[in-house]
């Protein structure tokens, strides 16, 4: 199991930019909320 560093709230209209920056920040640790 790996350990979350924080809690990120990512808010953008263009869907391809927000998964990739979504993925990123999963992969790093970040537990992504998206609106």
């Amino acid at each position: 199991m790996s350990e979350t560093i924080g809690r990120v709230l990512l808010v953008d209209d263009e869907a391809g930019l927000r998964e990739a920056v979504q993925a990123y920040l999963e992969d790093s640790g970040f537990t992504v909320e998206v609106a």
